[in-house]
């Protein structure tokens, strides 16, 4: 859906939405262009309005008969549509991995419904990390370089057991380059943290608990 708004200052304001699947809801794209608007107003008053639009083959979907009812697409769109104005466009979406090594490297995406309905397949038995953001700077006492006791806000206890170091780094050529030693340390509190030090500033952080 492409909008062109010619301006009285001769210059045109252009915005495109790319709508993740076929719709023909009048409603639900008057909605989507105001919300993109107040999002992203014309610098000058509109002297004219262009609006195009590409036609797609109609969606088929086949539904399971015992899954539960999902909202309507329409609806889901329009949300967050709404939810993008708030926090902005690049804090809503689906986290995709970047290609790097860099722990916790992440970009937002454009959410999409799977093709599937939206349906996930259910993993039993898998070890989860509750990442802390930010990371929880830490106080750590160490005896030949290994941790032995840490506290951090909410967190404090005696090292009973532990893994590591593994040492990483990269982006050595760039001014944000990252050295770090990650630890999986189980204190005397009962829980099992991730925890790793900064080897270029000395300095030691928690970045989440395992559940």
């Amino acid at each position: 859906m492409r909008l062109r708004l010619s301006l009285e200052n001769g210059g045109a304001h252009e915005r495109t939405l790319r709508l993740p699947f076929p719709m023909r809801d009048a409603k639900a794209f008057l909605k989507l262009l105001s919300l993109d608007l107040e999002a992203h107003p014309p610098p000058a008053p509109v002297t004219a309005v262009f609006l195009s639009f590409e036609p797609v083959n109609p969606r088929v979907v086949q539904h399971g008969l015992f899954l539960p009812p999902a909202p309507e697409p329409q609806k889901l769109e329009l949300t967050l549509a709404r939810i993008a104005k708030l926090v902005g466009a690049g804090n809503a979406g689906s986290p995709e991995l970047l290609d790097t090594h860099r722990p916790g490297a992440f970009r937002m995406k454009r959410f999409t419904v799977a093709p599937n309905g939206g349906v996930e397949r259910r993993v039993e038995g898998r070890l989860a990390l509750r990442v802390f953001r930010p990371a929880l700077r830490a106080q750590v006492e160490a005896h030949g370089g290994r941790p032995a006791r840490v506290e951090a806000r909410g967190v404090r206890g005696r090292v009973v057991e532990l893994a590591g170091p593994w040492r990483s780094s990269g982006d050595w050529w760039r001014s944000n380059a990252w050295s770090r030693d990650d630890w999986d340390v189980a204190l005397t509190d009962g829980a099992l943290y991730r925890l790793w030090r900064d080897r270029q500033a000395g300095e030691w952080f928690l970045e989440g608990r395992y559940d």
